[in-house]
């Protein structure tokens, strides 16, 4: 084709088929990939366009939709989703719907897909109270009830015992509860499950097999900071069922900090600078939040490591969350091709922000932005050792360093670089490029996808390609649950990326080296083998 063929010929939007919720053209993504984007993206949550009733009405849908045309897919999502993800309440829910399904093919990917969605009993809790309330109540029929008790058999420990108990807690199943519905079959006496159970008349507890159970009851009755320092030590206690019998002790504090695992230690930083012990306890926080094999097994997104850094003042501390952000991304490959990252920061990319009928304020907006948009921009942009254009209604050039942490340079996107003003135009961001004659291999474009000013996003890539590089890759990572695209689907150098989580630069990275779609690559996963149910 011609330039002017390129130019005036068929226009790059007229293959649209509906429109976003400011009225500008754009595609419905096909039906796999508009399940991935639920999954990794919707907390059933409200979001800043649609309430929460209205998005769990959409999360139905689209679960009900995918789960009738491929089981085997839709239960490969959820484990994609839980797993590399890191979320809880869609694979929950979508797990719930697929117990429900009788078809044969429905019931083995139930079986294959439940324990590696179910990854602890809060997930299990999440799953029961989900599938009871799909159920009206019930919680299925025996093969239902046979996953559930097998799961049960072969994953509690005692240390999960302990750390999600018995005690019951409104609206929610106890692992007592499920274990009265389900029954494990265990074959043989399970001192861990009478314990759970609890003595009666006709049920005696012997605990003499469980060295924890043995602490954790030896610390609810210790008299002393002595005795219960032993039990916490001796039984390598959850700090879950320790910190209602620390109080205001340092001694204790001390001797819980080596039982925290590092999610725990972040949300419990600012308690150890206030009790005064954050100072005694430096050398085994340093060992965690500085670990790259502890960083890169919790499954923490970086962004949660910012949220902690505001909570706490002790200058070690700070740079050590600096260290663990980078840590998160040290084993992402590096992006072949020359890169250009543009990063919308238009009010409406305000994580929690929730549903409004204004706009919120640009310093709320500047707020929010300190988080999973800044620090993915800027890990991308690190990596592929470029700058990032920043966008809402017009767009600038914002340098990154080499040199500085990824949390500094988080940080700089409020106050120094980015002022929301309302308007969102990713065409303009586009036309930096073309001003400025910049030809990329590779351009990222992270945004919830609601353009509301300027050209569409498609004519402008258009423009951009014949004027400079008609093979650029584009990486769409769409952070809203809508279910729409800037792009039209059939574009093969175009990937429709979902989700805050850092294993979307891995994927970045492969796609640009000839990857296909994300949902190709779901689709190539392999499930546990087993039995049919």
């Amino acid at each position: 084709m011609t330039r002017v063929q390129n130019l005036f010929g068929r226009t790059p939007t007229s293959s649209a088929d509906t429109k976003n919720f400011h009225g500008m053209p754009a595609w419905t993504l096909p039906l796999p990939e508009r399940f991935i984007q639920v999954t990794l993206t919707n907390t059933l949550g409200n979001t800043f366009y649609l309430k929460q009733s209205d998005m769990l009405e959409q999360t139905k849908e689209v679960h009900a939709e995918m789960l009738k045309a491929d089981p085997a897919f839709y239960a490969k999502g959820l484990v994609f989703a839980r797993n590399k993800g890191y979320m809880r309440s869609q694979p929950a829910y979508g797990l719930a719907c697929l117990a429900r399904d009788s078809r044969p093919e429905a019931r083995l990917a139930f079986a294959q897909a439940f324990g590696e969605v179910i990854r602890t009993p809060n997930d299990l809790n999440d799953f029961m109270t989900i599938h009871a309330s799909l159920a009206n109540g019930s919680i299925g029929g025996r093969r239902v009830k046979r996953v559930i008790g097998a799961w049960m058999t072969e994953k509690l420990s005692e240390y999960w015992t302990i750390k999600y108990g018995t005690e019951r807690k409104a609206g929610s199943y106890t692992l007592r509860d499920t274990m009265q519905l389900v029954h494990p079959k265990t074959g043989e006496p399970r001192p861990l499950f009478d314990y759970i159970m609890g003595e009666s008349e006709k049920r005696k507890v012997d605990i003499s097999t469980l060295p924890q159970i043995q602490q954790f009851e030896a610390l609810k009755k210790a008299k002393t900071d002595e005795e219960k320092i032993a039990a916490i030590k001796i039984g390598r206690l959850p700090h879950e069922v320790v910190t209602p019998f620390i109080g205001s002790s340092k001694k204790l504090w001390e001797a819980l900090v080596p039982n925290l695992p590092i999610f725990a230690l972040l949300k419990n930083l600012a308690t150890l600078e206030r009790q005064g012990v954050i100072e005694s306890c430096k050398e085994e926080v340093l060992r965690k939040l500085t670990s790259p094999q502890i960083i890169q097994r919790s499954k923490i997104l970086p962004f949660r490591f910012i949220e902690a850094e505001k909570h706490v003042t002790a200058t070690w501390v700070k740079d050590a969350l600096r260290d663990a952000v980078e840590l998160a991304f040290d084993n992402v490959p590096e992006i072949p091709g020359k890169t250009a990252v543009l990063l919308d920061v238009s009010p409406s990319m305000q994580p929690g922000m929730g549903w409004f009928h204004h706009t919120p304020s640009p310093a709320d907006a500047a707020r929010a932005l300190i988080g999973p948009a800044s620090v993915l921009s800027v890990a991308v942009a690190k990596k592929a050792k470029c700058d990032v254009v920043a966008f809402d209604g017009s767009a600038k050039r914002i340098s990154i360093s080499q040199r500085d942490s990824l949390l500094t340079q988080a940080q700089k996107f409020w106050g120094v670089h980015v002022h929301p003003r309302g308007g969102t135009n990713q065409s303009a961001a586009l036309d930096i490029l073309r001003v400025d004659n910049e030809k990329v291999d590779n351009v990222v474009l992270l945004t919830d996808g609601e353009q509301n000013m300027g050209r569409p996003f498609a004519q402008a890539l258009q423009e951009y390609r014949v004027a400079l590089s008609r093979k650029a890759k584009v990486f769409v990572i769409d952070v809203s649950p809508h279910g729409h695209a800037l792009m039209a689907p059939d574009d093969k150098n175009v990937y429709c990326v979902s989700g805050w989580s850092d294993q979307i630069l891995n994927f970045i990275a492969l796609a640009s080296q000839g990857w296909t779609s994300l949902a190709d690559h779901v689709k190539s996963l392999d499930l546990e083998t087993a039995p049919k149910p």
